[in-house]
């Protein structure tokens, strides 16, 4: 039986619950793309100091572990950093540890700072086939991670771990006139052409402003990438697609307010009603980004 004190317990337990979830959803979010090496394993795209890295993920490992390889391409690209150097016996074989700390590895949009690495070896040989790894909770650092088979979904992000061109742009103010400008639109699809972390951030910025623009449904695709032949006949830039003539206006308005948000030349417009033999779909958008 609830009593009034449990009731109200309950309430603000609700409320709390629910204000973090406002919070999560209003929060900085990336994908990052993953690779697969040849046993399956998934890999991460890094840069450190403008050097490319490859690293496979590692659920046990709480640093950056390289290998030779990586060491003679910091070398070549004469990077600096400072290190030491510790000499083991293991079983009665020598192995050198040279540990460091790298001052900042970026990851699709996410920087992560002062990521202790170390790379071992039993000199003279090095398996020329071992691969970086980068641990797991090194990337819990950065935010609240979540996986799909082609990506990996940071979200959380606080805005140091952000980099500044991903920072989600402030969209413009639009006049009073305008906040209903696109609500005779039942439907605006947004189609990324790839899961790029710069596309992705471009589909977000582009919901962002159909929100301002009054779109009464917007719905973003899933399924990345398109087929490649879908891909193939959109230009570079934003493509809107609109497949009623009687929608031209809204379509009209629609390239205006990007033109003017985005400061971009690269909006087309499409008419597909001939790919559709005619048949009309009325008040239905797609904006592909590619």
């Amino acid at each position: 039986m609830l009593t009034k004190n449990n009731l109200s317990f309950s309430l603000i337990f609700i409320i709390i619950v629910f204000a973090q979830e406002v919070l999560m959803a209003q929060s900085s979010s990336q994908s990052i793309p993953l690779k697969y090496n040849i046993a399956g394993r998934p890999q991460l795209q890094a840069t450190y100091q403008n050097t490319p890295l490859t690293l496979a993920l590692d659920s046990s490992s709480t640093n950056v572990q390289l290998t030779v390889k990586e060491l003679k391409q910091f070398q070549q690209n004469k990077l600096t950093f400072q290190y030491s150097i510790d000499t083991v016996n293991v079983a009665n074989k020598k192995r050198v540890d040279i540990s460091f700390v790298m001052d900042s590895i970026t990851i699709g949009c996410i920087v992560l700072y002062n990521v202790p690495a170390k790379v071992s070896y039993k000199p003279p040989y090095y398996d020329p086939n071992a691969e970086a790894t980068i641990g797991i909770k090194i990337l819990n650092s950065a935010g609240i991670l979540r996986y799909t088979k082609a990506a990996l979904h940071v979200s959380n992000i606080s805005s140091q771990n952000l980099l500044a061109k991903c920072q989600p742009k402030a969209v413009t103010q639009q006049k009073t006139t305008n906040a209903s400008l696109l609500s005779g639109l039942q439907k605006v699809k947004i189609i990324p052409c790839s899961i790029d972390p710069a596309l992705l951030q471009k589909k977000g910025e582009t919901h962002q402003l159909l929100q301002a623009l009054g779109c009464m449904q917007i719905e973003e695709e899933t399924q990345l990438p398109p087929r490649q032949k879908a891909i193939a006949r959109v230009a570079k830039g934003y493509t809107i697609r609109y497949f009623d003539n009687q929608d031209l206006n809204l379509v009209n308005a629609l390239e205006k307010a990007l033109k003017k948000q985005f400061s971009s030349s690269d909006i087309h417009k499409e008419n597909m009603l001939a790919a559709f033999n005619n048949q009309a779909i009325s008040s239905y958008i797609e904006i592909w980004i590619k």
